[in-house]
């Protein structure tokens, strides 16, 4: 598969604490992949390096084959987009509007209603199948609904890398199947996804790839129906058993 994303001996310290140490892992074209680690592994420092919001102090970060240092600003969120846990804005911006946003990094001036923003726009709504959505509040849609609108504004943005952090916080099951079902639509259609996850068993059967996380080391990192067997889950979470269901 095709590499978006490579690092290479990437170590953060802080504070005098090694926080991750020398990790190696890449990101590939079609794969959906689950970063999973306790509170305090070290998961938010990985994803601030990734997405150049923190120097990487040791090692190297390849984005598309090019060092993620030598991207200016706008040419990077070009590359590599973050979804965040889902938010309310302090105004009440229509959906349209808020993928609209993700037409930033091409204008100086930010999006103007231009043909090209507005084509962007319509298609990321188009790729969600939420164009149903594009005039409503943001403000007014469901905690699934804003997330949905929150990947389309990253998908805006043009880039093939998306970064998630716990997407499915808040959100009921059907909301989160029908995320993930988005995300799987998405990576089998040539992005590279990675998104953290507190919930190992759905995890295993929703994504293609897990690694996981512990002390700032990636104690593992494979196929998750192999990673993610009972006794890695137990032991990674400090766990005597998981319970049957």
């Amino acid at each position: 598969m095709n590499s978006r994303l490579t690092v290479t001996g990437l170590g953060y310290r802080l504070g005098g604490r090694t926080i991750l140490h020398d990790l190696a892992l890449n990101l590939a074209a079609g794969e959906l992949t689950a970063l999973l680690g306790t509170n305090g592994a070290g998961k938010t420092t990985l994803l601030r390096l990734l997405l150049g919001l923190l120097p990487a102090q040791k090692g190297t970060i390849l984005i598309e084959g090019r060092a993620l240092e030598n991207y200016g600003r706008r040419a990077l969120a070009r590359a590599i987009a973050y979804v965040p846990q889902g938010h309310v804005p302090a105004f009440p911006y229509t959906a349209e509007e808020i993928v609209m946003l993700g037409r930033l990094p091409f204008s100086p001036f930010g999006p103007l209603a231009d043909p090209d923003d507005r084509e962007a726009a319509g298609a990321a709504l188009q790729k969600l199948a939420i164009t149903h959505l594009a005039q409503r509040p943001y403000t007014e849609l469901s905690g699934g609904e804003r997330q949905a609108v929150l990947i389309a504004r990253a998908l805006a943005q043009g880039a093939r890398i998306l970064i998630l952090d716990e997407p499915e916080t808040g959100l009921d099951f059907g909301q989160q199947m029908r995320l993930f079902a988005h995300l799987q639509q998405l990576a089998q259609s040539g992005y590279a996804i990675l998104a953290t996850t507190h919930d190992p068993l759905r995890a295993r059967s929703l994504f293609d790839r897990a690694i996981l996380l512990q002390n700032g080391r990636i104690t593992a990192d494979g196929p998750s129906m192999d990673v993610l067997t009972d006794s890695a889950i137990e032991g990674l979470y400090g766990i005597d058993r998981l319970p049957s269901f």
